[in-house]
């Protein structure tokens, strides 16, 4: 438990791959299907073939032939990479395309988008793209049909409404891709990782083909999915034809971001449909509830969204772990010693003790200056909590997303 960020109910989320592992290999253990992996290089043609993917615009086309002419290579320890034939950015569509092995994103300006816009999402995308595309490492040859058992089965249980069953089973289903490129696994399997990822980012440039070739614009790419403004149903539909795959609409009336991976985003009613990223969690209530000091993206997003003045939302905050924020122990120090354990929880306080970065017994940096380490909540006074501290991170992120100066100010432990 010491090794999550926060000791609590989701503290076994930390070992859903080995979780999802044990469950797709029924019985067999790990060491029976291990298989030793050498570094190696392939070009991207021999790893998936030239003849599945097609666009019709000479944009789209050149972000995929950049993939497609470009060269993936691997090691032993789980190190995957990919060389595009014509560079990691490319534009499609008026937007900037990165792509690599972390999936396809677009360069997204920090700023607010009115709507109305449509987030089409590809429902458990790697985990769909095993079972349709039969994707399996040679140590396991029907790895692609258990996915999709599990998958169905699923399927049954949220038709069933037995949420518990449906839960646990996306839990398995979405961490099993990860096992394919952890070398510590036995499904490892470099160049089958590579072939989900690679397979993924050529199905979008697909649908963003379709959308821009309906007319429709594309606001944001993100691994699973795009953003787009206009019509896409048509484009939508036909893709879901063609590849096999489903989209899960939703609707937007305005999006609040700093990036692609940080937004938020209010559904046509104006409420707060989804969240990620410096933003993450779920509604206004439950906003950030994993994140490190939650209060700071919960008083940016009632700003922002609800036009809530930030002081106020911090002001009203009393539970402590909303202020509290997390890091490794390696090589820190606080009062003087160096920390035990794997993580060290704090807040920070109008008073307390700097906790210190070491380099072979010498302070390197200062992480925090004035910390009060939580080891139990209820003995933490909320009194001592310095919440101007708060209300200016919180400002720093609302002002990212509006541009104005105090924004771009460095977010210290927000960014670590």
């Amino acid at each position: 438990l010491d090794d999550h960020p926060w000791i609590g109910d989701s503290a076994w989320l930390a070992s859903t791959g080995l979780l999802a592992e044990t469950v797709v290999l029924q019985g067999l253990r790990r060491d029976q299907v291990r298989r030793a992996v050498a570094p190696a290089a392939m070009p991207v043609t021999e790893l998936l073939g030239t003849s599945r993917f097609d666009a019709q615009r000479d944009d789209v086309r050149a972000v995929m032939r950049s993939i497609l002419d470009g060269e993936v290579r691997w090691n032993e320890r789980g190190h995957l990479s990919l060389r595009p034939a014509a560079g990691w950015r490319l534009m499609a569509g008026g937007v900037e395309l990165a792509c690599g092995v972390g999936g396809l994103h677009s360069a997204d300006h920090p700023g607010v988008v009115d709507g109305p816009l449509t987030d089409l999402d590809v429902a458990s995308y790697y985990p769909s793209l095993i079972a349709h595309d039969g994707i399996a490492p040679p140590q396991l040859p029907d790895f692609a049909h258990r996915v999709g058992t599990l998958m169905a089965r699923r399927l049954a249980a949220k038709r069933a409404k037995d949420q518990v069953a449906s839960n646990a089973l996306k839990y398995v289903i979405n961490s099993l891709y990860g096992q394919l490129g952890n070398h510590r696994s036995g499904l490892f399997s470099p160049p089958d990782a590579l072939r989900v990822v690679l397979t993924g980012q050529l199905r979008l440039l697909e649908l963003i083909d379709g959308v821009l070739g309906g007319g429709g614009a594309i606001v944001s790419v993100n691994t699973d999915g795009v953003v787009v403004r206009g019509d896409a149903e048509a484009a939508a539909a036909a893709w879901e034809a063609r590849t096999g795959l489903t989209l899960e609409r939703t609707p937007y009336r305005r999006l609040w971001r700093t990036s692609v991976n940080d937004y938020i985003a209010a559904g046509p009613d104006g409420a707060v449909v989804k969240t990620k990223g410096r933003f993450a969690g779920g509604d206004d209530e439950d906003a950030t509830r994993m994140a490190a000091a939650p209060i700071v993206a919960r008083a940016a997003l009632e700003h922002l969204v609800h036009g809530r003045p930030i002081a106020a939302v911090v002001a009203h905050a009393t539970t402590i772990t909303d202020f509290a924020l997390w890091r490794r122990t390696r090589d820190l120090a606080w009062g003087g010693r160096p920390v035990d354990g794997s993580v060290i929880r704090w807040v920070v306080g109008r008073s307390g003790q700097p906790i210190v970065q070491l380099d072979g017994g010498r302070i390197r940096s200062t992480v925090a200056a004035h910390a009060i380490v939580v080891d139990d909540p209820a003995a933490v006074d909320a009194a001592l909590i310095d919440r101007a501290w708060y209300v200016a991170e919180a400002q720093a992120l609302a002002d990212r997303v509006l541009g104005t100066d105090q924004g771009t100010r460095q977010l210290s432990l927000l960014d670590a």
